[in-house]
């Protein structure tokens, strides 16, 4: 399980490196924001509802049989990709690996972010990554702490699902908006979030089990305009060439950074009543540094 875990894992950051290089090609600057948008809903609702299915599934279907499930699924996923047309680049050369060109082109991809003024915007892009990390597995315990039997999922699935829905229809409406309007409604909205993802950590059984949703999904909801603004801000400043790399050094770190986190957080975790709330208010905490990263990349961008 560990091992194929691990092959999933790395063909969708592959997939998630080459998505964005697809768009960049494929789209004028002027569209990516509005594809960026679509996506970014799309793959909120799919993750939470793919999440929830997997609580309704199992509950009725034996895990051998589920994994089958999955199985399926995947080559369902391989047969759509298949369908995807591919660009026709012309190489030079060959392409070839080495140490040496790996460490080139990590060294070239810092150095881009740092001078395309895209430091603060890619940072907080990776903090939030990590929130996402920390967080999403974390409402999946606290669901199965809540309604252990299932016998609530679909009532709890509905909120959560509506309250990734609404911020569906926000991201739209953000997206919209002039430049300092959007600044501001992004800068609100990760407060919002930081606000939701604070509360889900003490949320219990004295709520409904539609609150209860609601309240998880409005961790996500309020995410995805977030979420939207920072990918288009690091995608627009970002020259076409070094688009997969950027992506690729994002995620990297991300992910590292998420693993240095669930550490210090595992120290902590014994010496505290609620270890779920725990990791809740770090996500809340990395929302409000985000918070901060956007606000002086504002102030950055007026003062150029």
């Amino acid at each position: 399980m560990i091992v194929v875990d691990i092959v999933i894992s790395v063909i969708s950051e592959f997939d998630n490196a080459s998505r964005t290089v697809y768009i960049v090609r494929k789209e004028n600057r002027e569209a990516i924001p509005l594809v960026q948008q679509g996506i970014s809903s799309l793959n909120s609702i799919a993750s939470i509802v793919g999440y929830l299915l997997v609580f309704v599934t199992l509950s009725f279907v034996a895990l051998p049989n589920y994994l089958y499930l999955c199985a399926v699924l995947y080559l369902l996923a391989l047969l759509i990709w298949l369908r995807v047309s591919a660009d026709q680049v012309v190489a030079d050369a060959k392409p070839s690996f080495s140490f040496s060109i790996l460490v080139r082109d990590i060294r070239e991809s810092v150095s881009i972010v740092f001078k395309k003024g895209i430091a603060l915007i890619f940072a907080a892009e990776v903090l939030f990554t990590c929130r996402n990390q920390l967080v999403m597995s974390l409402v999946i315990l606290k669901i199965g702490r809540y309604d252990p039997k299932f016998k609530s999922i679909l009532v709890i699935g509905l909120g959560i699902i509506l309250a990734v829905a609404v911020g569906a229809g926000l991201n739209r409406a953000v997206v919209s908006l002039p430049a300092g309007l959007k600044k501001l409604s992004v800068l609100a909205l990760i407060v919002l979030s930081a606000g939701a993802t604070y509360l889900s950590g003490g949320a219990g059984r004295q709520l409904s089990p539609f609150i209860f949703g609601l309240l998880l999904g409005s961790i996500f909801g309020t995410g995805i305009p977030v979420y939207t603004y920072l990918e288009t801000s690091r995608i627009m400043k970002t020259p076409a060439a070094y688009q997969g790399r950027s992506t690729a050094l994002l995620r990297f770190v991300g992910i590292f950074l998420t693993l240095i986190m669930a550490m210090v957080l595992g120290f902590f975790e014994g010496r505290v009543k609620s270890s779920v709330a725990l990791y809740f208010s770090a996500g809340a905490i990395i929302l409000l540094v985000i918070f901060c990263l956007v606000l002086l990349q504002s102030g950055r961008e007026k003062n150029a």
